[in-house]
Formats: structure tokens, sequence, C-alpha cells
């Protein structure tokens, strides 16, 4: 099996593809961190806490 993913790996294509999966599991962690929290009470998800939020994500000022 190591010899299979090493002969794939080095191909442009898979390169890519785990390039481009590093966000969204990045992106998968924050969301259950900050669901974690909210479920436990440890922050509280208020409208000026989704504009910081939504801020630091975006290009767009909220």
């Amino acid at each position: 099996m190591a010899t299979f993913f090493y002969k794939f790996s080095q191909n442009p294509s898979v390169q890519s593809m785990f390039y481009g999966l590093r966000p969204v599991v990045t992106g998968l962690i924050i969301y259950a961190a900050i669901k974690f929290a909210t479920t436990n009470g440890v922050i509280s998800l208020t409208p000026s806490f989704h504009r910081e939020v939504c801020s630091l994500f975006s290009f767009y000022p909220y």
C-alpha cells in the first residue's frame, strides 16, 4: 500500500488535491471547536461575535 501511495504522491494532480484539502480540514476543525465551545457554554454566539469571526475570514467588512 505504501508503494502505491508513493507512486501516486509524486503526481501533480494528487499533490494539488491534498493541497486543496488542507483548508477544508482546517475549517472543519475550527467549526468543531466553535460548536463544542458554544454547546458547553464556553463562548456565546452573539451578533458581535459573528461579525468579528466573519471579518477575520473574509475580505468584506461587516
